[in-house]
């Protein structure tokens, strides 16, 4: 099965790579269909819940519109979910934050959640997550996991002039340039993906991605209180990037080793290490506690 998958992959990339030279923007959005497609997962049932759950809530980003969800009442924490993921993804965070007095939002990216009618696109979940905290009064924390955790850095680095009392990253991508590499490796694309992904990424974000590495920004960031969570054993991005962040940070940021965790933003290990992080506030009741705990599963068994 894996030999007809690879198989597969590298005929669509001997296509792909002859339409670069015909066609390289075209190409590119064909090259971000095919990603989306295979990333595509349909929401489950029990996820369904906690977005009937929240209020919906829309971001405008250079002409689309993506969908997230509200939950909650109180200080603001936005949550941004990786690839392949989805808002509802964060359950267990949002039903712990929501009990502990925080109202949580949380957007799902182009491709994703409840916008798996739009091909992804990692340069305009960027924009949306930097919108969103652009339009957010009263934030008090942001945490990402995967490619979402270098997209909350991003969003964070172009609002730096909000007031924000800190920042977690849980197994963040250093480089978005890495992450071009892999996404060509994945197709089995040349250089020419590369080279029109970096234009696409500028025209929409007004950075290369060789100016995207957390590494070369993270100093600017140095009043602000920067956690980093990351597993001995992550499978997809090594702990040693979250090193390399750290080797060139300043005192504000904190790194936290976690073993044999993986690649799980809700192994145990790592959701204490996040909810440690950040204090309980004074409880709203915006539902009942044990609704949002019950509920879903309540309403799975019943459908």
């Amino acid at each position: 099965m894996q030999s007809l998958i690879n198989k597969r992959f590298s005929l669509s990339g001997l296509i792909l790579n002859a339409l670069f030279d015909l066609s390289p923007k075209r190409t590119l959005k064909l090259s971000l269909r095919l990603v989306s497609f295979l990333s595509k997962k349909k929401t489950r049932p029990e996820d369904r819940v906690y977005y009937n759950l929240g209020f919906n809530m829309t971001i405008e980003v250079e002409g689309r519109h993506l969908s997230g969800c509200i939950w909650g009442e109180g200080p603001v924490l936005i949550l941004v979910h990786g690839w392949m993921s989805c808002s509802a993804s964060w359950k267990a965070y949002i039903s712990y934050f929501v009990q502990n007095g925080y109202q949580v939002r949380a957007i799902d990216a182009p491709g994703h959640g409840l916008n798996t009618h739009q091909h992804f696109d990692i340069a305009l979940y960027f924009k949306a997550v930097e919108h969103l905290i652009k339009e957010t009064s009263n934030l008090y924390a942001i945490i990402g996991h995967s490619i979402g955790a270098t997209a909350a850095f991003f969003g964070t680095l172009e609002n730096r002039h909000i007031s924000i009392r800190k920042l977690i990253l849980i197994s963040p991508y250093s480089s978005l340039h890495q992450l071009s590499n892999e996404m060509a490796n994945f197709l089995q694309l040349n250089e020419n993906f590369v080279e029109e992904f970096d234009e696409h990424v500028y025209s929409i974000l007004g950075r290369r991605l060789a100016e995207m590495e957390i590494t070369k920004h993270v100093s600017l960031l140095g009043s602000l209180e920067i956690d980093i969570i990351h597993a001995d054993n992550d499978p997809v991005i090594s702990q040693q990037e979250s090193i390399n962040i750290t080797n060139v940070s300043p005192d504000n940021v904190a790194l936290h080793k976690v073993e044999g965790t993986g690649h799980a933003k809700s192994h145990p290990k790592v959701m204490e290490q996040v909810f440690d992080r950040l204090p309980r506030m004074p409880k709203h009741y915006w539902f009942p506690i044990s609704t949002i705990n019950i509920l879903p599963y309540l309403h799975y068994i019943l459908a």
